[in-house]
């Protein structure tokens, strides 16, 4: 039982520092490095996705790989790059194959040759001659998501071309790093102080006692906007426990909106005002947009006051999303949290505004929950969200009204939506075939609403209780 309650796992966090005493001459070495770094990773990223449509894989050379490259960084840096790249393609890869078993479980194809697919794309079998079908289907998915780039990447360095050293003399410095910055100089290492932290300070000092075995990541992570330097991640990890007998054994369903940011599954509404606080900055930032399309032709990005309503909108979406999340943890104390796949849209806002919360909230949303995940143990469960707002929750009928035509259920939309996701997850062939159609989703909703009709119907011709079971 002991095992049950108290599990433990390595969780991963890390931390901005910016930089302090940043001379000209070090901007300099830095923007030189930067721009050489992103060459070098274009002409490998160019020579992998080559061996990709060549072979199916990624190469596993090293030196070999890179070593004709010309360059005054050194074998390091090369391989540092090569490291990152790989790290980008990979994912790339591992999200277009996804997009593939989509498309082929969605066909009309036979079941051996759906599994022919199947087992050609666990190989990465794509470009052999044999497999035109998967040629042509993986192909489709290419053209529809381009390569990853390499023109804004930062420098993603290992302990290899770098130093991490430890500052004891004064409080406002806890760190410098000692970079390499290929001088040419054998051993020639310039020195960047870093400003203290404090939270990541006091995680290190493992104040809190919580938290042990911890180390700094053998990594560095080098931020640049504009091509100037903005700051340096450290990351950390360390073992934490879950203590799982604090959470209840229930499960939520929770229904994500715009208007209402949250809903459950009990009738509970969180984050009322939502809807408000974005349409205010819908108004400001189009009204900001058409001034600067009448002076003429300046850039977004460019413009301070853009750029600070469009940080802001940011920092208020992440500070409602999880300020909501942990405010429903806190009341409720959950084992399991059932989402639909998430969509943010209203028709309320402008299609920059729609943009800014698909790109931004929903990467906020989701970051929240693995954080929840990891630290608390909470599972969290994804669910098909076709029809949910038209389902009924009590008898699976599909109607656009609010009163069920079947059963005469009437409940608000947004309660009614949560639990029929918290149902959802009880039901096992949809939970089994996630990527069923919204035809299929409706099909198999309207079979389970005729049983519960017939049920109906059978209990009130032969009476309230069932002889069967009496």
């Amino acid at each position: 039982m002991k095992d049950n309650v108290n599990k433990q796992h390595t969780m991963y966090r890390s931390y901005n520092h910016q930089v302090m005493d940043l001379t000209n001459n070090k901007k300099q070495l830095l923007v030189k490095l930067l721009f050489e770094y992103r060459r070098i990773a274009k002409i490998i990223l160019n020579k992998q996705i080559n061996s990709l449509h060549k072979t199916g894989y990624l190469s596993t050379k090293s030196k070999d790989f890179y070593v004709d490259i010309p360059t005054f960084l050194s074998e390091r840096y090369k391989d540092t790059i090569k490291r990152q790249v790989d790290g980008m393609l990979k994912s790339y890869i591992s999200n277009r194959k996804n997009d593939y078993k989509k498309i082929v479980y969605k066909s009309s194809l036979s079941d051996e040759t759906k599994k022919e697919l199947y087992i050609v794309n666990k190989l990465n079998g794509w470009f052999k001659k044999e497999n035109k079908l998967a040629n042509k289907i993986f192909k489709h998915v290419l053209s529809k998501n381009r390569f990853p780039s390499t023109k804004r990447i930062n420098m993603h360095l290992s302990n290899k071309v770098y130093k991490l050293e430890e500052n004891k003399t004064t409080k406002s410095c806890t760190y410098h790093i000692l970079l390499n910055t290929c001088s040419g100089i054998r051993g020639d290492k310039t020195v960047f102080s870093l400003k203290t932290n404090t939270r990541f300070d006091e995680i290190i000092k493992n104040e809190k006692g919580d938290k042990k075995d911890l180390k700094i990541h053998n990594s560095i992570q080098v931020n640049f906007k504009n091509n100037c330097l903005t700051n340096i991640v450290l990351g950390i990890s360390f073992s934490k426990k879950e203590n799982l007998s604090e959470l209840s054994v229930n499960k939520i369903g929770l229904d994500f909106g715009i208007k209402n940011l949250l809903t459950l599954d009990n009738g509970s509404i969180y984050g009322q005002n939502f809807i408000k606080k974005l349409l205010y900055y819908d108004k400001r930032i189009t009204c900001l947009q058409k001034e600067l399309q009448i002076r003429g032709k300046i850039k977004l990005s460019e413009n301070k006051r853009y750029c600070s309503l469009t940080n802001s909108l940011r920092a208020f979406i992440k500070n409602e999303v999880c300020r909501v999340v942990n405010r429903i943890i806190k009341i409720n104390k959950p084992s399991e949290m059932v989402f639909e796949e998430l969509d943010f849209s209203d028709s309320l806002l402008s299609k920059k505004m729609n943009r800014i919360l698909r790109n931004c909230g929903l990467a906020i949303l989701k970051n929240k929950l693995i954080s929840v995940n990891e630290e608390l143990g909470i599972k969290i469960t994804y669910v098909n969200p076709a029809y949910t707002s038209q389902e009924c929750s009590s008898c699976k009928y599909v109607d656009n009204n609010f009163l069920c035509q079947c059963c005469g259920l009437k409940l608000p939309a947004d309660v009614n939506s949560a639990r029929c996701i918290v149902g959802r997850s009880n039901d096992t062939y949809l939970m089994n075939n996630k990527y069923l159609t919204r035809v299929a989703v409706k099909r198999h909703l309207m079979c389970k609403s005729r049983k519960v009709f017939s049920e109906c119907v059978l209990s009130s011709t032969h009476g309230r209780v069932n002889p069967s079971k009496s």
